[in-house]
C-alpha cells in the first residue's frame, strides 16, 4: 500500500497527504464523498469467481 496519496478532481489536486491522514481525516468535501461512495461498493467475491472458473473447465 502507498504511504502518500493525492485526490484529484477534474484534473486538479484537491487534497494531498499520507494515506492514513486522507482516509481517516479527509479535509476536502470531495475526498469525503469519494470515501463514502467506496464504503457502499461491494468487492467481487473472489472465492466464488475462482470456483466458477474451475467448474467451467
Amino acid at each position: 500500500m502507498t504511504h502518500r496519496a493525492l485526490v484529484l478532481r477534474r484534473g486538479a489536486v484537491v487534497e494531498e497527504g499520507t494515506t492514513d491522514q486522507i482516509t481517516t481525516h479527509p479535509a476536502h468535501t470531495y475526498t469525503r464523498a469519494l470515501l463514502a461512495a467506496a464504503e457502499h461498493a461491494t468487492p467481487p467475491d473472489r472465492g466464488l469467481t475462482s470456483q466458477r472458473l474451475r467448474t467451467r473447465r
